[in-house]
């Protein structure tokens, strides 16, 4: 739809992660049981996606890296979503990645990274 609008932008481009967190959200908001939602608090505290459950307790997270660097150093970008998930009571997140497919344990929470791509093709099955 971007390039329809402005002009296409390539892999590497800054915003180029924006739109895939767009195409994912508006994939899975389709779901007919998708209670999906961003989460922002304090001072640039964010989780890309939280599903909540049927009595508004999250669920699933998962952080959206349009990029691998994540993966050799997750500390730098996880943190949160490791903290959020400990303090929410969950075991395990989703990170999707550029191309990396692989688990994870940072604490008590299992991240499971997986190629955005990957999750763009299953949404549309």
């Amino acid at each position: 739809m971007r390039s329809a609008l402005f002009s296409p932008l390539a892999a590497e481009d800054d915003r180029f992660g924006s739109m895939v967190e767009t195409a994912l959200f508006s994939q899975w908001l389709h779901e007919p049981r998708a209670a999906l939602h961003y989460g922002r608090w304090g001072e640039g505290e964010e989780i890309d996606l939280i599903a909540l459950d049927a009595v508004g307790s999250p669920a699933r997270v998962a952080e959206i890296k349009w990029s691998d660097r994540i993966e050799k150093r997750p500390e730098e970008g996880l943190t949160r979503i490791v903290d959020f998930c400990e303090a929410q009571g969950l075991a395990e997140a989703t990170v999707y990645t550029r191309t990396v497919s692989k688990e994870l344990q940072m604490g008590t929470v299992k991240l499971s990274f997986v190629p955005a791509s990957l999750a763009s093709y299953e949404a549309g099955l």
